[in-house]
């Protein structure tokens, strides 16, 4: 290699670095592998680490190495120069399949921007007489999830430092394999996911071959660091709804809560306008699962869309995922949206009511003359002759004797 390369390669390597190392200056999360950090791999051949109070806000990290026993050698894991060496020797009764190992990350609470530093991913020497196969091909499956039951996150982005390293395969997984040898162990690979919540990382490191019979050889791979942006304030576990007893349970729960201050629970028809129909008081700062629950008391007939809006104490908020709800009934109902609603127009979904029997009236039980404009998908909109004027109301409507009603209040 010329002098020209080896100081490009000097350069663009020192330039990550740099960019990483600027997170720190920002307080933001950085775990470094390399010797003489704050941090290092304390117990040589230990399978399991955790690292607390890394960041600002805190986060912990836990490391978990699975391997059939002898597949990590020479007291790895191992902090070297490179980072935490990974030395492994693969046997051909691998009970993981494919002569692998994996390597287990989880953040608590999980973060955001996570960046992951992988080096040493490279081709081995032909084999003389082998039928072209190699000594080893490195081959590093990266999977990354927001809980451990969620799907895969999105194909992450990768930067190439230098020119030894790899191809990519994107798919389920995002994988990486070696191409080329790489006699320095310099090749660096960073796979990032940018604006994503990462909870669990999983590494599967792989030593394969093309040939039928891959040879078996010793080899290494360091992870070299991790960084990321900062902390997801809170972790939605799961949200779910289902109706009951012509009533939607609504339930929830969290991993993780940093300042959050309340839930909002919110309701729509159309999937574009929500109404709030309740709000549940937050834990505000836990690091334990943590369960909610809401009823719908009154929920429209037919399919109710309900979403959460999460608001933190400074009053950044974001959304939940979107739950479908079909409420069913055997007795007429009907509900107003949105309520409170404007003296002008009343909006009611109906299941099955005789319309010349609604009737609006005031907590004086005075009628209030009305329109009605209807429409065909179960719905319609009563048009007051007057402008209603603030306060409560009740609308109602009989059926079989039996006075149907609701609350109705007018801002």
């Amino acid at each position: 290699m010329n002098n020209t390369a080896t100081y490009k390669k000097i350069a663009l390597y020192c330039l990550l670095i740099a960019l990483i190392n600027t997170k720190v200056v920002c307080g933001q999360g950085f775990l470094d592998f390399t010797t003489g950090t704050s941090t290092p791999w304390t117990t040589p051949g230990a399978v399991t680490q955790t690292f607390n109070g890394i960041g600002t806000p805190a986060v912990s990290v836990a490391i978990t190495m699975i391997a059939n026993a002898g597949t990590l050698i020479n007291d790895s894991p191992l902090n070297t120069s490179r980072g935490l060496q990974l030395s492994t020797s693969f046997g051909p009764t691998d009970a993981l399949g494919s002569n692998s190992m994996i390597v287990l990350i989880t953040f608590t609470p999980a973060v955001n921007d996570l960046s992951l530093v992988l080096g040493d991913i490279d081709l081995g020497s032909l084999i003389p007489g082998g039928g072209g196969e190699f000594t080893f091909k490195d081959a590093v499956s990266v999977a990354a999830f927001t809980t451990l039951d969620a799907p895969f996150l999105p194909d992450p982005t990768r930067t190439q430092v230098d020119n030894f390293i790899t191809q990519q395969s994107t798919g389920r997984n995002f994988n990486l394999l070696g191409i080329n040898p790489d006699g320095t162990d310099n090749s660096v690979n960073v796979v990032g996911y940018s604006n994503e919540s990462v909870k669990t990382v999983v590494l599967t490191y792989s030593n394969i071959s093309p040939g039928a019979n891959p040879p078996l050889a010793d080899q290494n791979i360091w992870l070299r660091s991790m960084a990321w942006s900062g902390i997801i304030p809170v972790q939605l576990m799961f949200f779910r709804g289902k109706a009951v007893d012509n009533q939607t349970q609504l339930s929830w729960a969290t991993a993780t809560e940093l300042n959050s201050d309340f839930f909002e629970v919110q309701r729509s028809l159309d999937l574009i306008n929500y109404e709030s129909i309740g709000q549940i008081k937050s834990a505000g700062n836990s690091r334990t699962k943590i369960d909610y629950k809401f009823t719908d008391e009154a929920p429209l007939p037919g399919i109710n869309y309900y979403r959460l809006k999460q608001v933190d104490k400074d009053g950044s908020n974001e959304f939940s995922k979107i739950v479908a709800v079909n409420v069913t009934s055997n007795t007429p109902t009907f509900v107003i949206y949105p309520n409170p609603a404007d003296g002008d127009r009343i909006q009611l979904r109906f299941d099955d009511i005789d319309l010349e029997g609604i009737r609006i009236t005031d907590m004086m039980g005075r009628d209030m003359n009305f329109g009605v404009e209807a429409s065909n998908d179960n719905s319609l909109t009563l048009l007051p002759r007057q402008r209603l004027q603030a306060g409560l109301y009740v609308v109602s409507f009989a059926n079989n004797g039996r006075q149907v009603y609701q609350k109705l209040w007018i801002k």
